[in-house]
């Protein structure tokens, strides 16, 4: 949970967050129920295979509105990324299409091969996240169900000598262990020995998916502290997601949703993306959370994501929103 702020601080990230004229946090999902491997805190443990993948058609679509504005692209999938035909090209192509956006790809990194590493670099991209997530052969293989964890460590690794070999300062290289109980002991060793080899390694906090992963064998680690009383999520406001067949959803917990039930703001195929993200949808949803009524709202009532951004709202100015979701 992220902690209280103080009143100017409080002012700033408020304005941060507020973003209706364009999200800070553009994501784009090119592929969706494909992976390598099958994780337990990962609601695609229970979920089958969808063969989803983003077009060149709808790709460019979703990149067409960012132009010269300065913000967080990140390209990912609701499984592994580089399982996309055209994923190294993507990379290359998003560079191309957002100039002065901060472009994040995410990763798994088991198909992290030598020549895809120097494509990593080559591209021009700032920051590849690759999701190692355990510590040890034995807790990856209970994890996510596979014995490559070797294989996988020893491609991360030689991403990063590749990225220096290539003088890729502008590259960041990040990656995490996956901050469940069952992995705990593992914590400060792995943080330890991969803050030595990349720009990055933390112990990332464990999300409930909308409750979606109660049954799958992981504790947090940290015992969540959620608010006693709950506030709007600033989600809304501050991040969209792009589904790989043009849907813009409510949030990036609708990648995973059934078929048929993802709340589906508009569709690139049909609409452009300012309309939709100032749109009619877009404003019941906002002017809903608002009110802390999720009823209609999928997922929202059981999700713990709006406890994870700052508390930047003011009872007394709620009512000061038009339907727009400006501040007057």
């Amino acid at each position: 949970m992220a902690e209280k702020l103080n009143p100017t601080d409080k002012a700033n990230v408020r304005k941060m967050y507020l973003r209706e004229d364009f999200p800070y946090v553009y994501a784009i999902s090119i592929a969706r129920n494909k992976c390598t491997i099958k994780c337990r805190m990962c609601p695609m443990y229970t979920m089958p295979p969808d063969d989803l993948d983003i077009t060149d058609e709808i790709m460019n679509r979703a990149l067409d509105p960012i132009g010269d504005r300065k913000l967080n692209l990140e390209v990912s999938a609701f499984g592994e990324p580089f399982l996309h035909p055209k994923c190294d090209e993507y990379m290359f192509l998003t560079r191309k299409r957002a100039p002065n956006a901060e472009i994040v790809f995410v990763t798994n990194g088991t198909l992290l091969k030598k020549e895809r590493c120097e494509k990593i670099v080559d591209s021009g991209i700032d920051i590849i996240q690759v999701s190692l997530d355990a510590g040890s052969p034995e807790t990856y293989k209970w994890l996510t169900g596979s014995k490559n964890y070797d294989r996988v460590c020893r491609d991360l690794e030689q991403l990063a000598e590749i990225r220096n070999k290539r003088g890729g300062k502008h590259l960041n290289i990040q990656t995490h262990i996956i901050g469940v109980r069952e992995l705990e002991h593992e914590f400060d060793d792995f943080v330890e020995k991969w803050s030595g080899i990349v720009d990055q390694a933390v112990v990332r906090e464990y999300g409930n998916w909308g409750g979606r992963t109660d049954h799958n064998e992981v504790t947090p680690a940290k015992e969540e502290e959620i608010p006693a009383e709950r506030y709007p999520c600033a989600w809304p406001w501050y991040a969209t997601k792009i589904e790989p067949n043009g849907d813009v959803v409510k949030c990036h917990q609708h990648t995973i949703a059934e078929k048929g039930d993802n709340e589906r703001l508009g569709s690139l195929l049909e609409d452009d993306f300012l309309s939709i993200w100032q749109g009619e949808n877009m404003r019941r949803v906002r002017n809903k959370l608002l009110k802390n009524d999720h009823e209609g709202l999928g997922y929202c009532k059981d999700c713990n994501v709006w406890s994870l951004f700052y508390d930047v709202w003011e009872k007394e100015k709620l009512l000061g929103f038009v339907p727009t979701g400006r501040w007057k």
